[in-house]
């Protein structure tokens, strides 16, 4: 399991007490009184953060400190939003499985239903183990097509240009900062051998090569009629088709291509974390921008189906119905999301111990709200790992990826 766990490092009224502490020691009646003026500040917390980015925009802090409290407060959001939606697809399975409620009594009266999801998930996991296997026989294979996270490279060139110090800096582009094989868009000509054309279900791709979703064309030469297919398909897919080493394809229209275009992309994204600029000044507010764009990727579930090699119990059809309808977002988290929103939540990490360890060097409005950001790391990152274990044991229950 990927280790992201934040520690809480500094309260901000502790971290408001020890400029009154520096102030006194060096002396000065006009250093206290500016150490007590950011204590008052400090105090009068950060109602800010908990309105979201908008406003948080409008604070007058230093630049490095606003895009620490903006990762911050996007990463809580969407480990928020995440958990919710883990935690209703387990729900959901459940009562499809028709299984006892043992989590509701687990639901917290506020703050994030940890223990609910891990106990809603934990009963959907045993359930759906428990079917197939009673049931082995029927040869269940879980089968994925697409599922895919963007980063927003541009985004976080913006976010580094209100850092300071990052006048001596230029940012860099789409190809300097993410892998060749990682980039995907709209391309106009051909999506190269060995590239990938990125269906799904309502925009299928044209494809030579192997299909992850169903082959609606040829299979190994054979007629292939919405079937996953094993071999080589060669007409359209519903999912992931990587071309083959001697073949290049036209992807079809709003179908992107990953991995090479024969031209230059139209609007080019990112599917994994991104690399920053080498830069020699405000390393850790780069740190908080390459946060703030992964925790808001934007993502497309995969489609995912079941699919058995013989005659099923009503028990196994159940499955098969509740795994199409509801295990979508769980293998979406487990297979690509978590990648990037954890990397996420290992960028705030670095920002926070900075923080705490330069606080002599900021106002009163920024302890307030750096102190709050901190602490609210702590709590994303714990429901971020919730979400990421539940997941987890229901993906592998029906043969999926795995959280590791």
């Amino acid at each position: 399991m990927r280790n992201s766990t934040i520690r809480s490092y500094v309260p901000a009224l502790l971290i408001a007490g020890s400029l009154v502490t520096v102030a006194v020691s060096s002396g000065g009646c006009t250093a206290v009184g500016d150490a007590v003026s950011n204590v008052e500040q400090a105090s009068s917390g950060c109602d800010e953060f908990n309105e979201g980015e908008s406003s948080i925009s409008k604070l007058s802090i230093d630049g490095d400190t606003r895009a620490f409290v903006t990762a911050s407060a996007n990463l809580v959001a969407v480990a928020t939003s995440t958990e919710i939606e883990v935690l209703d697809a387990c729900k959901a399975i459940d009562k499809d499985l028709k299984v006892p409620d043992t989590w509701s009594a687990l639901a917290p009266d506020a703050g994030a239903p940890d223990a609910e999801t891990q106990e809603a998930c934990g009963a959907a996991a045993k359930k759906i183990d428990a079917i197939l296997s009673a049931d082995a026989g029927a040869g269940c294979q879980l089968v994925i097509s697409g599922g895919h996270c963007t980063v927003d490279v541009d985004a976080q060139a913006t976010c580094e240009s209100t850092c300071t110090g990052m006048t001596s800096c230029t940012p860099g582009d789409i190809t300097t900062e993410c892998s060749p094989a990682e980039i995907s868009g709209e391309c106009d000509g051909t999506c190269k051998a060995n590239a990938t054309c990125e269906g799904t279900v309502q925009t299928q791709a044209q494809c030579t090569g192997a299909c992850e979703g169903e082959c609606e064309g040829m299979c190994d030469a054979t007629a292939c009629h919405g079937r996953h297919c094993a071999g080589m398909c060669e007409g359209k897919c519903s999912g992931d088709c990587k071309l083959a080493a001697d073949a290049q394809a036209s992807c079809g229209a709003n179908v992107k291509c990953r991995g090479g275009c024969s031209v230059a992309y139209k609007a080019p994204k990112c599917e994994t974390t991104v690399t920053p600029p080498a830069c020699k000044s405000s390393e850790t507010c780069q740190a908080s921008c390459k946060s703030n764009v992964e925790a808001k990727s934007e993502c497309t579930p995969p489609g995912v189906s079941l699919e058995c090699s013989a005659t099923v119990s009503a028990d196994v059809q159940a499955v098969i119905d509740t795994v199409k309808a509801n295990l979508p977002k769980i293998v979406l988290f487990v297979q690509s999301q978590s990648k990037i929103v954890l990397d996420a939540a290992n960028q705030v990490v670095t920002t926070g111990k900075v923080v705490a360890d330069h606080v002599t060097t900021l106002g009163g409005k920024e302890i307030a709200c750096a102190g709050k950001a901190v602490q609210a790391d702590a709590n994303a990152s714990v429901s971020l790992n919730a979400s990421f274990k539940a997941s987890g044991d229901v993906s592998t229950s029906c043969h999926g990826p795995s959280a590791n």
